[in-house]
């Protein structure tokens, strides 16, 4: 039995073309689970959906799938792309990069390639996000994803949360 057979590819995700015990004639398939993924099941198996849509566009199955915007159930064909373990764990969204380490004192750090390391000390916590931020974006490039982001206004960095 062909998952092909069953259901329909459109732009926000799979639909059912058939009816059954948990399929509905013309609704998206699956629900989220527990992580934000969405999952459904099909020939006695639970699939995720962004999976089965990656197959169904190129052929063949990646290791990890990403979604380029972070967000878990938007399953676009353009918001998956295919990466390694490496460039999936550099866009996981990270709270913080910097840590209190004494009165109005703060230290700057990033990870890569398995290794810890200290970006340096400094008097606020603004200036070690900074630093923190301008390091993921070199070291992570297109894969970096951070919870802040910069811009600049008039030669000053200003730091934005991301909402």
């Amino acid at each position: 039995m062909l998952l092909t057979d069953h259901v329909e590819v459109r732009e926000d995700g799979l639909y059912w073309t058939t009816s059954g015990r948990a399929k509905k004639l013309g609704r998206r398939v699956g629900t989220l689970n527990h992580e934000g993924y969405r999952v459904f099941g099909f020939n006695g198996r639970q699939l995720k959906e962004h999976r089965e849509l990656f197959f169904i566009h190129h052929g063949y199955y990646p290791s990890q799938i990403d979604h380029i915007n972070g967000i878990k159930d938007d399953n676009r064909i353009e918001n998956l792309r295919p990466v390694n373990n490496k460039q999936n764990q550099y866009n996981r969204i990270i709270e913080r990069g910097w840590r209190k380490a004494g009165p109005n004192r703060y230290e700057a750090r990033i990870s890569f390639d398995g290794v810890r390391k200290s970006l340096g000390y400094y008097k606020c916590e603004t200036a070690a996000r900074v630093a923190y931020l301008k390091a993921a974006a070199k070291l992570y490039g297109e894969w970096s994803r951070t919870k802040y982001t910069l811009t600049t206004k008039n030669e000053n960095v200003l730091v934005n949360q991301v909402s």
